[in-house]
């Protein structure tokens, strides 16, 4: 009997071993890999300023994604997508002027969840992103007398963002606002205007596959 009392005592550290692994393991970073497609609201210009009227654009964009999970709930989300978006520009002269662009992007978001009840978790966000210009198309009829072209637009876009996530289980919907840091017209462009940014509004539907 006492063996077996003594087998049972050796056993101990080999237990709390076993569980001090599985703690340890819980507490390392989850990653999971996912989609996620958007339908984007565009409003070009000064977003430091509530002057003038409002014309939307509308865009939309789809890629992939890999967010980080650390035990203390916060998160790091990066990725890439492609974007298609149509940017009314107004403001430019007195014609109406569309610009519709293809786009690679990149963004980075972190945020933190909250429980808000049993398996549905909400979480403010901030991000940046960053984004390149694969082709442009200019349309209107101020188009006859000066060239679209690349060259007019400035390729790279960098922007701030701000926003909130409703998550559930491998489900979410994220609403961001993301505000250009770049002038989207170069200085020797005829479009040039000194307060012309890429804004836009972004409600993503984002999907986790484990």
């Amino acid at each position: 009997m006492r063996y077996i009392f003594l087998y049972i005592v050796l056993l101990f550290p080999l237990v709390g071993l076993g569980q001090g692994r599985d703690v340890e393991q819980v507490r390392k970073p989850l990653v999971r890999w996912g989609a996620k497609a958007s339908i984007n609201l565009n409003i070009p210009g000064d977003w430091t300023s509530t002057d003038g009227d409002i014309k939307l654009g509308y865009g939309g964009e789809i890629g992939g994604l890999i967010r980080i999970n650390r035990p203390s709930n916060f998160f790091i989300e990066s990725g890439i997508a492609l974007d298609y978006d149509n940017l009314k520009l107004d403001m430019v002269s007195e014609h109406d002027l569309e610009l519709s662009r293809w786009s690679v992007s990149a963004p980075v978001t972190a945020g933190y969840a909250f429980n808000v009840t049993d398996g549905f978790d909400m979480a403010p966000l901030l991000g940046m992103d960053i984004s390149y210009m694969l082709s442009d198309k200019l349309s209107g009829s101020h188009t006859q007398s000066h060239s679209g072209g690349g060259h007019s637009w400035n390729p790279v876009n960098i922007s701030w963002g701000i926003g909130v996530e409703f998550i559930r289980n491998s489900m979410s919907i994220s609403i961001m606002g993301h505000f250009g840091l770049l002038n989207m017209t170069k200085k020797d462009s005829v479009y040039h205007q000194k307060s012309l940014y890429a804004n836009k509004t972004s409600i993503s539907f984002k999907y986790f596959f484990w």
